[in-house]
This record gives structure tokens, C-alpha cells and sequence, in this order.
């Protein structure tokens, strides 16, 4: 426990569920829409079952890849940016209609579009299902301690 703690005091970003944040942006209401859009900017959030709407691969004018993809629960827009060497070789294996899980910061909450997240950098971190398995997928149903 100290060590995480020091490790948190000493610069270290909270993982942060990507797929909850869009739910909750979407769900909410006014100045608890820009609370969530303020404290999402520029954190480190990790993503599950996003499905792929297009890609743009590099080229020498743009040296990033680009996923469109959708995040299922709120319906909203998540936008992929990656250069990393790992990402783009999981990239060149997908395509329009597979998912991917990814993990990386937030650029911007509904700034391009009311209904758009620009995460930049973004890693992917492999080809992902469409939708969780019932009963294996949640901490919460693996663990009854978990909250």
C-alpha cells in the first residue's frame, strides 16, 4: 500500500475506464457534463470493445494511424491517433467491423463534435470481442469483494 501511494504522490496517472467515462459524458447533464469533460482531458484511460468504423493508415505526410471507432455503451465517437510500432502492426491487422481494446490519453471530450473522444496517443493493445462474456468479464463477478 505505501508503495502505490508514493508511486501516486510522485507523478503517477489513475488508470481510468475509458467505456465508463463516454457513459457517463453522455448521461450527464450540464456543469456535471463539463466536470467530467475537464477531469477525462488529458487522463490516462484504458478501452474494451470498441468497433472499428474506419482506418487510415500512415503515409509520409502523416505519420499516425487513425481508428474511427465506436464505444458501444454510450454511442459515442472514439478517435484513435497511434505512431507507436506495436499499435501499427495490430493495426494493419484490422479492419471496418472488428473491435480493438486500446488504452491511452485523452486529447479532447466533445471539442471536435458534441460526440467525439480524441485520444492521442493511443496504444492498441489487441483485436477485442464485441461485447463482454457474462460472468468472466467483470472484476465484480469473479470477485464478490470487488466493488
Amino acid at each position: 500500500m505505501a508503495v502505490a501511494s508514493v508511486a501516486l504522490s510522485a507523478g503517477a496517472d489513475a488508470v481510468r475506464n475509458g467505456n465508463e467515462m463516454a457513459l457517463n459524458f453522455t448521461s450527464a447533464k450540464g456543469a456535471e457534463k463539463k466536470a467530467i469533460q475537464e477531469k477525462a482531458t488529458g487522463g490516462y484511460h484504458t478501452w474494451r470493445f470498441l468497433k472499428i468504423k474506419g482506418i487510415t493508415m500512415p503515409t509520409a505526410s502523416e505519420p499516425s494511424a487513425k481508428l474511427v471507432t465506436l464505444e458501444p455503451s454510450s454511442d459515442m465517437r472514439v478517435i484513435l491517433v497511434t505512431n507507436a510500432r506495436l499499435s501499427l502492426k495490430i493495426a494493419q491487422t484490422l479492419q471496418v467491423g472488428d473491435c480493438v481494446a486500446a488504452r491511452g490519453r485523452v486529447k479532447s471530450v466533445a471539442v471536435e463534435d458534441a460526440n467525439t473522444i480524441v485520444v492521442d496517443p493511443a496504444l492498441l493493445d489487441y483485436k477485442d470481442k464485441d461485447k463482454p462474456v457474462p460472468g468472466k468479464e467483470l472484476l465484480k463477478e469473479i470477485d464478490p469483494r470487488a466493488k
